[in-house]
């Protein structure tokens, strides 16, 4: 009669001690967390959800407030990236001030070397801070040429965005009042679509299969942003697995990069463009023209680029790191070149007599220089001269083309 109440006691004798060593534990955890993160007015519930979060009218952007592990970028209010404690609201125009907006994924977003795969063990470049993105030495090179202007460059960009996001975000930071709107756009974009498909649809069914709602991400997101010392146990097992990569300690794997730069990658001829495809390309410049129609009626400047990728990369052009990029995209990708940007870039170019703000940037992957660091994504010194380019055309007034040479050095 006495053995029930007797386990009842050692069970609460033996569970009392772990409650108060988990207690001790989550408030020295909430502790250091509320020392590193209080100061960028964030917190263990935007950073255990990641910075991608839901949005019923984009579909998805960036988490506001949320701060990049290794300290290169934060986001405001909306979702723009600015350097880590800047702050995260939005200035109102003032006469003087001369506003650029910049839309599209995550070239634009400045987005390095990506983590999946070997690209980051091929370069061992992550991603870097503002001044090494193309808004950063935007923002530069338009200073110097408007010295008489307080210039701001809003990077809106979102990893992974299409056009059609990239025309939603526009919509809801036309408060901004941009002087000039800058979208680059096209790597994301569905490559084919059904016949009563739409891009919207393709969007909205990558957002539902993303790998942020299923095991074990939703668990880890949903105990990260409910206990400190889950996400401090959590964010030491991501960074030791290689899922958060600092950038200041990331290094070149030599031995995946020797054997990616002397491997030969299999070459297939492009396949003739089908209906799907054909039917993605139309879907891509209805969206064009819709972003198009917008911004002219609101009387905005703008640039709309369909970006480059490296399988167009001129085998004669590339350096050695990006040789070994180059031969592990075309392993990956099959031989085949990236057939549906091709498209684009290809239609764009017979457009641009009409439609001057449509900029194929096709030239890019005949530049001399280093490009990109994996699929699509640049190095610091392309991101450089493609803000010289965007520069150069906004201080012109438009009169100089963008992208019309691959002249260079």
């Amino acid at each position: 009669m006495t053995r029930k109440p007797r386990l009842f006691k050692k069970f609460v004798f033996s569970i009392i001690p772990l409650l108060l060593v988990g207690s001790v534990l989550e408030i020295g955890s909430r502790s250091l967390c509320s020392h590193r993160f209080d100061p960028f007015s964030t917190n263990i519930a935007i950073q255990g959800n990641g910075r991608m979060s839901s949005d019923p009218e984009t579909v998805w952007g960036n988490a506001p407030h949320y701060l990049e592990y290794d300290l290169t970028a934060q986001y405001n209010d909306f979702g723009m990236r600015v350097d880590p404690g800047d702050d995260l609201g939005i200035p109102a125009k003032g006469d003087n001030d001369f506003f650029v907006l910049l839309l599209g994924g995550s070239a634009m977003a400045g987005m390095g070397t990506v983590h999946k795969g070997e690209w980051m063990k091929i370069t061992g470049i992550a991603t870097g801070g503002r001044e090494q993105s193309i808004d950063g030495f935007l923002e530069t090179a338009l200073q110097e040429s408007m010295p008489g202007r307080t210039v701001r460059v809003f990077n809106a960009a979102v990893n992974c965005s299409t056009l059609l996001q990239s025309h939603l975000h526009y919509k809801r930071l036309l408060h901004l009042d941009p002087d000039w709107v800058i979208s680059m756009d096209g790597y994301n974009d569905p490559s084919s679509l059904g016949p009563e498909q739409t891009s919207r649809m393709w969007v909205e069914n990558f957002w539902d299969n993303f790998h942020y709602f299923h095991f074990p991400y939703s668990t880890a997101r949903f105990l990260m942003s409910r206990s400190a010392f889950f996400y401090v146990v959590s964010e030491a097992l991501f960074y030791k697995a290689g899922i958060i990569s600092n950038t200041h300690e990331t290094q070149q794997d030599t031995k995946v990069f020797e054997r990616w730069l002397n491997t030969i990658p299999p070459t297939l001829a492009p396949k003739p463009c089908n209906t799907s495809r054909q039917r993605a390309v139309d879907e891509y410049f209805k969206h064009i023209d819709a972003f198009r129609h917008d911004l002219t009626k609101n009387g905005q400047r703008n640039l709309l680029l369909i970006q480059p990728d490296v399988t167009a990369r001129k085998p004669d052009r590339l350096k050695s790191v990006e040789k070994a990029v180059y031969n592990y995209t075309l392993h990956y990708t099959g031989g085949r070149p990236n057939e549906f940007l091709a498209d684009l870039h290809r239609r764009a170019q017979l457009m641009t007599p009409v439609m001057p703000e449509l900029i194929s940037m096709s030239s890019v992957a005949s530049w001399r220089t280093w490009v990109f660091v994996d699929y699509c994504h640049f190095t610091a010194q392309a991101n450089r001269r493609i803000a010289q380019e965007i520069c150069d055309h906004i201080v012109s007034d438009g009169a100089y083309v963008p992208f019309s040479s691959d002249a260079v050095n």
